[in-house]
């Protein structure tokens, strides 16, 4: 079933997509050579690749009949697995530089300087798939070192600068109910609307979280609104477009707050995979920058794992 298509906004969501519809474009300045060292460094610190092996197992049938064949191991024997030709080996170059989107000719620096290369022969595929994590580690942390986002200049189009608020009425917003759907229901798996605090009447969630996040949300009396950001609100990061989850707008004493929420199941971000890391890091200048640029300190960007910690962030005081 279809979502609903947004419909028209208050003047409290209004607000809030005022502060999070600034677009912005990115520059990145890395130095190569500090680039290339620290990843010849990030080679030298890794584990070991350990030798591959092969293992063969002697069976011993005992018996034939209609139920089948049974038998037993007789004998096991492992045994170090190389590559008497060079001609087996894969091409290293061309799969790292697939993986990691850096160019031969570095790569071919790196690996050389980093004193690993021999372990290549030893099992290859385990020496690609270690090499390929730890360069794109160094590679994800330097690009977000040398990061800087500005506003699209006000000379480009509307289109350019700003997202539109039409991209939530284009949106294909649709899933389904019951108790294995990704529309949010209730235990007889109706539907349940959110249309006093979303633009969206039904809302399709990702998984069994992020359901408990939208249900709690609805339910506190302190957020006034909020919007499950489509796939295409997206910022430009060096390691990817980016679409963050959840954008809301919460009453205090000392005025309104806008919050954008990334929600995830860990509890630390050190524990997600350097490419989210580094998205995650991306948005938060991007943020920052949105937030100098139009002049305002109520809006933030935060990664929470529940309602409890996005509470925390509601309550806290602003930031500067």
């Amino acid at each position: 079933m279809k979502a609903g298509a947004a419909r028209h906004v208050g003047d409290e969501f209004q607000e809030l997509w005022d502060r999070i519809q600034h677009r912005t474009e990115y520059r990145v300045e890395v130095d190569e050579a500090d680039l290339r060292a620290a990843m010849v460094k990030a080679l030298r610190g890794m584990l070991p690749v350990p030798k591959r092996r092969g293992e063969w197992v002697t069976h011993r049938v005992e018996r034939i009949d209609q139920g089948g064949l049974t038998a037993e191991a007789a004998a096991t024997r492992r045994a170090d697995v190389t590559y008497a030709d060079s001609e087996d080996l894969p091409d290293i170059l061309s799969v790292l530089a697939d993986r990691t989107q850096l160019t031969r000719a570095t790569l071919a620096h790196i690996l050389t300087e980093s004193g690993t290369l021999g372990q290549f022969r030893h099992n290859p595929q385990a020496y690609i798939a270690q090499v390929a994590r730890q360069l794109n580690i160094t590679k994800a942390d330097f690009l977000v070192k040398g990061l800087r986002y500005e506003l699209v200049d006000p000379s480009r189009p509307e289109a350019d600068r700003r997202y539109a608020l039409s991209l939530l009425r284009e949106a294909e917003v649709a899933g389904y109910t019951g108790p294995a759907g990704n529309i949010v229901s209730d235990a007889e798996g109706n539907a349940i609307s959110f249309e006093k605090k979303s633009v969206y009447k039904y809302l399709v969630v990702d998984s069994g979280p992020e359901k408990d996040f939208a249900l709690a949300l609805l339910q506190r009396p302190e957020v006034k609104t909020f919007v499950k950001l489509p796939s295409s609100f997206t910022i430009p990061t060096p390691l990817g477009r980016y679409n963050p989850d959840w954008a809301l707008t919460v009453e205090r004493t000392d005025g309104s707050r806008y919050i954008v929420f990334e929600t995830k199941h860990v509890n630390e971000i050190g524990l997600l995979r350097p490419v989210e890391q580094g998205k995650i890091a991306s948005a938060r200048i991007h943020f920052d920058t949105v937030k100098r640029g139009i002049g305002v300190n109520n809006l933030e960007y935060e990664v929470v794992n529940g309602i409890e910690a996005a509470t925390a962030v509601m309550e806290r005081d602003a930031q500067p």
